[in-house]
């Protein structure tokens, strides 16, 4: 009996330190979690701020992206303007030398100085090619008038004198004279009135040489057409010394 008794009571001490160890368990288990949870809260906390300062950086990032994107707009807002400037100037300086040009070319062109005229007709279509899509301006317009005026004063000029020259070759026999009465400089003259016709354009030079070989077949024609004098085959050796008295010219 005795010793149930004392098992018993062993038994007792046990359960009550049994628990004493649950109670404490329990207890830590208490704080633990409580530290637990203040833990994850501050972490929260923490990832709220860093949450807050990311969208502060992505927000400044953007507001500078924007400031970056205006700038470049002003850039090249600027560069545009600035180009805009440098054609103007480059327009008016070309416009100033066009100008110039026609009214040399005017004076030139009255005293017949074909060397200079010739050079000026170049420069002049030149000048002109930088304002064919401004030929609605008053002032491209006039201009326009005066150069086409210069160009037909000069091709009627130097056809007629070709045409005198063409008249009379059969009636003198040294054909410098009648250059020398017809153009200052004699041949080197000539030589720079054909340039003018150059100068003039390829329409005005095919015009001017198409007029200019028919005036002188005229008189071959007379000699050596159909049904004239000369016509038959026999009459060859004719036909090759005219053409080299006229080559010979």
């Amino acid at each position: 009996m005795d010793d149930l008794d004392s098992f018993v009571n062993k038994i007792g001490s046990q359960i009550a330190a049994l628990d004493d160890e649950i109670s404490q368990a329990v207890q830590s288990q208490s704080v633990v979690g409580r530290q637990a949870t203040k833990d994850i809260e501050d972490a929260q906390h923490h990832i709220e701020e860093l949450y807050t300062k990311i969208q502060d950086i992505k927000l400044k990032a953007t507001q500078s992206e924007n400031m970056v994107q205006d700038l470049c707009v002003d850039i090249k807002k600027l560069d545009y303007a600035k180009n805009h400037l440098q054609t103007s100037i480059t327009s008016l300086n070309r416009l100033q030398m066009l100008i110039n040009a026609v009214n040399q070319l005017e004076i030139l062109a009255q005293d017949y100085h074909y060397k200079e005229v010739a050079n000026l007709l170049d420069a002049v279509r030149q000048f002109m090619s930088h304002f064919e899509k401004y030929s609605q301006i008053s002032v491209i317009s006039d201009l326009n008038k005066r150069i086409e005026n210069i160009r037909s004063h000069l091709t009627r000029h130097i056809k007629g004198i070709f045409a005198e020259i063409a008249e009379k070759m059969d009636s003198v026999a040294d054909i410098e004279v009648i250059i020398v009465d017809l153009i200052p400089g004699g041949t080197k003259g000539l030589g720079d009135a054909c340039r003018v016709i150059d100068a003039l354009g390829h329409s005005v030079r095919r015009d001017f040489f198409t007029e200019f070989v028919k005036s002188q077949l005229v008189a071959y024609d007379q000699l050596f057409g159909p049904d004239k004098e000369y016509s038959a085959l026999e009459f060859m050796d004719r036909r090759f010394a005219w053409f080299k008295r006229l080559m010979k010219y």
